[in-house]
């Protein structure tokens, strides 16, 4: 099957703009041990709940407002399922982020009009939860998995974090992934060139998704990669004080090109480069 950017959808499928994903519910990283990974997110001060079992994989999970990071190592003893397979094999290519989970008040219904407008098939999970794999040529090769939405309240972490504030996805074609995403969640993005890079930013509930590529359109580098992930603290200074508090030598923040300040992490934790902003 193929994807068409300008698929008309079906009568069934809803308007073209309607809210089919109410926010980004987690981040997804795959890493090849668990326990080092923890050790680190807990070096920058955040707090890892405990160890369960995820669609084929080991898990832990850094828990936000509204979602966010899952840790996942694949595990062959566990039974097959697409996310472990998936994972296992960008493994290969290094460990840090591969997607994201979109967080639905109906994961049945934002299947089937996503399928409608696009022509594709997800992978439903097979220990029948009502969870899918988004087919990853929507994000360029980027896994999306659609999932029960579930509020909570969670507090704030140690370094006073409490929400992903954007998860970047590298492409070779911003406006073209950004449209394909559009039209199937009911998004509309807005695209500019800052810093000589196209952008396209789509805001899913509290994160907005930040698809980012050169600009001018490589329209034969149709793999997309899961850049990094920022997270809004209401106090970056704060923040800083409490991560360099634990022995992570931290820069100071800088003006953002989005607005407010922000500040990156020097090394990647895990594979995943990570940056703390305010507004």
């Amino acid at each position: 099957m193929t994807i068409s950017d300008t698929a008309s959808p079906k009568a069934s499928a809803g308007s073209s703009r309607e809210r089919l994903v109410q926010s980004i519910g987690r981040a997804l990283a795959a890493v090849p041990s668990l326990a080092p990974a923890r050790l680190a997110w807990q070096r920058l001060g955040f707090t890892c709940g405990s160890d369960f079992v995820y669609q084929g994989c080991r898990a832990f999970d850094v828990e936000l407002a509204d979602g966010g990071i899952r840790i996942v190592r694949p595990d062959t003893t566990l039974p097959a399922a697409p996310l472990g397979v998936f994972a296992a094999e960008l493994l290969a290519h290094g460990a840090g982020l591969i997607g994201w989970t979109w967080a639905c008040r109906n994961p049945e219904r934002t299947r089937g009009v996503v399928e409608d407008r696009t022509g594709t098939q997800f992978s439903r999970n097979p220990d029948g939860s009502t969870s899918f794999m988004v087919d990853p040529r929507l994000t360029d090769g980027a896994l999306t998995i659609l999932e029960k939405l579930s509020p909570a309240a969670v507090p704030k972490q140690p370094n006073g974090t409490d929400h992903i504030d954007h998860l970047v996805l590298m492409v070779g074609d911003a406006d073209t992934v950004s449209q394909r995403i559009g039209n199937a969640f009911g998004f509309k993005p807005v695209s500019r060139n800052l810093k000589k890079s196209r952008y396209s930013f789509c805001k899913v509930g509290q994160t907005v998704l930040e698809i980012v590529g050169p600009p001018e359109p490589d329209k034969l580098n149709t793999h997309g990669r899961v850049w990094g992930i920022t997270f809004g603290t209401p106090d970056i200074d704060r923040t800083v004080a409490d991560i360099r508090s634990r022995g992570v030598a931290m820069p100071d923040p800088h003006d953002a090109i989005q607005g407010g300040r922000i500040v990156s992490v020097p090394t990647p934790v895990g594979g995943v480069q990570i940056a703390f902003m305010s507004e």
